[in-house]
């Protein structure tokens, strides 16, 4: 143990800024440590009662962040330790830097980014005014494809140390959110969040009289809400694709909603004999498209393009409402992920 040990007020500084929007305090204290020995050895925290992650005071509790010893000109029984203490960002009440790396909340960073992806409906504008999202159909009740149109897709990276890599949740990347849940103050729908990555890099800290050697672990996670219209309404989707209920082959049966003129009916040299007689009743058979004869009566052509379906598998009538079912469908695998991804072991701040 050194013969002496005091604390230099000349040696006390303190610090603060705000560049750009940060506030940053920093404060430096400093002893004077006389040896019994040129060749003493000691450890510095033990000496001047300061570890790494000690409050400056209860006025100002920003974090011991470094110590330092160091001789003191030519003398070889004089040190000067320099303890350094410095702000951390984060988030919450509490300095992140006081808090074991174990109970340390994680931090996040957001962006948005915007990306194409397939539209089947939309509103029609009316002298400046939209109306009521519907799906995409022209007057004959044919489906408008190839509209696409931009989504925001809102990017989360949630940073926190821990003890092992998190390899066994790697399993779970590409899953989205079974249940609908709240990030801080932005409400996610359910499968509107994925988990698209999780990196780790080793690393090695010290927090009081420990040393911690893990990981710093991110996860990376994808958050659209798609609103589109369905056959639920304009809902949000999430991840999930809207596609719309056609087909060129239909269920060749009668019932309501079915568009009879596209179903297809017996024929002889050409024309749909009387009285109208179903080809194969409740079979799966050929859209057809329903024509004036060149000599009197009616033809049918095979339909050049998918015709709106009921859930039986008829052609919907184009009076129906809605005139073209949108089925929302799931295609990646989901999970449960918690309130602030609790699921993940992710600690939030308090």
């Amino acid at each position: 143990m050194p013969k002496l040990v005091s604390e230099l007020a000349q040696g006390k500084s303190f610090s603060r800024s705000a560049e750009g929007g940060e506030l940053a305090d920093q404060a430096t204290r400093t002893w004077k440590i006389l040896l019994n020995t040129p060749n003493e050895s000691f450890i510095i925290s033990d000496v001047v009662g300061v570890n790494i992650g000690d409050p400056l005071g209860s006025a100002n509790p920003i974090p011991c962040v470094s110590l330092e010893a160091r001789a003191d000109g030519e003398s070889r029984l004089v040190r000067i330790v320099t303890a350094q203490y410095r702000s951390t960002a984060g988030v919450g009440s509490t300095d992140p830097g006081t808090l074991s790396p174990l109970s340390r909340p994680a931090t996040y960073s957001m962006s948005t980014s915007l990306t194409e992806i397939a539209c089947w409906g939309g509103s029609v504008v009316t002298g400046n005014a939209s109306g009521v999202w519907s799906p995409a159909i022209n007057p004959a009740g044919d489906i408008v494809d190839g509209i696409t149109r931009l989504e925001p897709v809102v990017t989360i990276n949630i940073e926190q140390y821990s003890q092992g890599d998190m390899s066994q949740m790697l399993g779970y990347c590409g899953m989205v959110n079974s249940d609908s849940f709240v990030f801080s103050g932005l409400t996610i729908g359910t499968h509107c969040c994925m988990l698209q990555s999780i990196s780790s890099q080793s690393v090695v800290e010290t927090f009081g009289n420990s040393t911690f050697r893990g990981f710093k672990v991110t996860f990376g996670f994808a958050v659209r809400a798609h609103w589109t219209v369905t056959r639920s309404g304009y809902e949000a989707i999430g991840w999930d694709i809207a596609v719309p209920l056609c087909g060129r082959n239909i269920i060749n049966s009668q019932g309501s909603d079915v568009d009879a003129d596209t179903l297809m009916y017996e024929t002889k040299e050409g024309k749909v004999t009387a009285p109208l007689t179903l080809v194969k009743p409740g079979s799966r058979c050929p859209a057809q498209v329903t024509l004036a004869a060149g000599d009197g009566g009616w033809a049918q052509v095979r339909a050049a393009d998918p015709v709106p379906l009921n859930d039986d598998g008829t052609p919907r009538s184009r009076g129906a409402t809605p005139p073209v079912l949108i089925n929302r469908i799931c295609i990646q695998p989901e999970m449960a992920f918690g309130s602030n991804f609790a699921s993940f072991g992710i600690r939030w701040f308090a």
